[in-house]
């Protein structure tokens, strides 16, 4: 852990601190950037997750009903990177 210096008041803080504990400012630090980096790679996989899960549902509706493979083909692609958001905006 290092300390940096705080943009508002010039105290000391550590790096992985959210904010300083002198003024309250936000801090900029390492932890900040490691939560955005996993949020990333959480809705790159939701994505391809999405394009498999949406092949699977869109052939097992057969191939009589056209309309219900577009629909579960697009429910199987748009589902998992809506839950990947959901729950990174709620882990924050």
């Amino acid at each position: 852990m290092a300390l940096i210096t705080c943009p508002e008041c010039s105290g000391k803080v550590a790096s992985t601190a959210i904010s300083c504990p002198h003024c309250g400012a936000p801090v900029a630090g390492k932890r900040s950037t490691q939560i955005e980096g996993a949020n990333a790679l959480i809705l790159l996989g939701s994505c391809v997750a999405g394009l498999f899960l949406g092949l699977v549902l869109s052939g097992l509706a057969g191939e009589d009903n056209l309309n219900l493979k577009v629909a579960l083909g697009f429910a199987g692609l748009i589902a998992p990177p809506a839950a990947a958001l959901y729950w990174s905006s709620r882990r924050q």
